[in-house]
């Protein structure tokens, strides 16, 4: 089995402050991973590494490799990846179809500019729309969607060109109950499809039961790193927050 991520000794440093400090971890092509943390805990960062959005200090032994590799062509990298995160959002906030942002996924683009999909990107989008249970929102503009339509019309451009692993940020800021309910749901069944998924999060409610593992994140170190069901307890999150959480067991 490949790893997707081997990090060894890993630092990032960002505006003169380290936001990750000498980290070495991995993750398995396959696994459903968690990283868990609070704001600020550099588990964003840690996303940033694997699109290549921010590259470690270099430093004698240290190891930062994706899929076996340290040097990528971006495109390449993209292809392999479906990526979920704010700065997605804020850049399809705009006049384009929900077809034509989908679409754009196949050339790493924001919107289709001067690109023309051929048959077989548009016949995969269409399968997403079907899977995802969205069909009907192809002729909708970006910019009109609900919270809740809006990521999931992501989620399908991220999906669409066939990702091995799907990596997303914080995936249920900014919905309600009843979306982030639904957004959830709709992560087990990519999970259970086969596609891995990496997500970032300070929510519990996030760490849906198709994820196993759970690498805990604190002030740009790992704090703990296993089992879903052997790390995720009051003890243990009260001390990665810093304030007393009872978590009720659950997600066991």
């Amino acid at each position: 089995m490949n790893n997707v991520l081997e990090f060894r000794g890993v630092t990032v440093v960002r505006n003169g402050n380290k936001v990750l400090d000498n980290i070495s971890f991995t993750i398995k092509e396959g696994e459903d991973i968690a990283v868990l943390g609070p704001n600020g805990s550099g588990k964003s960062t840690i996303l940033g590494l694997i699109i290549r959005r921010f590259y470690p200090v270099s430093s004698a032994g240290s190891v930062f490799k994706v899929w076996g590799e340290e040097r990528w062509n971006i495109m390449e990298l993209k292809n392999m990846l479906g990526i979920v995160s704010d700065d997605l959002l804020k850049d399809f906030d705009r006049d384009i179809t929900v077809e034509e942002a989908v679409l754009s996924g196949f050339f790493g683009s924001i919107g289709l500019y001067n690109a023309v999909p051929d048959a077989r990107m548009k016949k995969k989008t269409a399968e997403t729309f079907r899977f995802m249970g969205i069909k009907g929102l192809e002729n909708r503009k970006m910019n009109t969607l609900s919270s809740g339509e809006f990521r999931l019309a992501l989620i399908a451009r991220a999906l669409a060109h066939k990702p091995k692993a799907l990596i997303l940020d914080e995936p249920c800021s900014g919905l309600d109950m009843v979306a982030a309910a639904a957004f959830r749901k709709m992560l087990g069944s990519i999970a259970a499809a086969g596609t891995s998924i990496i997500i970032a999060t300070h929510d519990l409610n996030d760490i849906i039961p198709e994820i196993k593992r759970v690498v805990m994140i604190k002030k740009g170190g790992i704090f703990m790193d296993g089992k879903r069901t052997d790390i995720l307890n009051d003890k243990n999150l009260s001390k990665l927050f810093g304030s007393k959480i009872s978590f009720y067991g659950g997600k066991k």
